[in-house]
């Protein structure tokens, strides 16, 4: 009974290192994952069965990521979203049709899902952060045996 209880403690602290791995490679104190290393992030969640994102969820996702590596990330609001993935009208009113705020929690939902199962070693992460709409990306190391670690 120790053994699995020893073992428990040392998943349980490498996953509170690589959290706070993650958390500083947010701040801006970790590297940065490049353009292309994003991109086949990208590609391999949407290939991915664990990946359980409506095709609306997958385009959101899809122009949202391209946004950000165009650097245009931060401009991204719930009005430009709707026009560009939804197909809404200069017109759109948030408020009355919250479909952007919608599908993005569902679209964080799905990602939750797929990092917790196949994406779980991926050497990048894309997050949608809570109260925005610009993804931000995690550079994780990968371990000799494959296992990727937070950097």
């Amino acid at each position: 009974m120790p053994v699995q209880g020893s073992r428990d403690k040392r998943e349980l602290g490498r996953a509170a290192e690589e959290t706070l791995a993650v958390v500083r490679a947010g701040s801006s104190l970790g590297d940065a994952p490049s353009a292309e290393a994003v991109g086949r992030a990208l590609a391999e969640a949407l290939a991915s069965p664990d990946f359980d994102a409506s095709a609306r969820c997958r385009e959101f996702l899809r122009f949202v990521v391209a946004e950000a590596l165009a650097s245009r990330g931060k401009g991204l609001s719930p009005m430009v979203i709707a026009l560009a993935v939804f197909g809404r009208g200069a017109d759109h009113d948030a408020a009355a049709d919250p479909i952007v705020r919608l599908q993005a929690g569902r679209l964080r939902r799905s990602l939750e899902r797929y990092y917790n199962l196949a994406g779980r070693h991926a050497p990048v992460r894309i997050e949608l952060p809570r109260g925005a709409y610009g993804p931000v990306f995690h550079s994780r190391l990968v371990r000799p045996g494959g296992e990727a670690q937070a950097s």
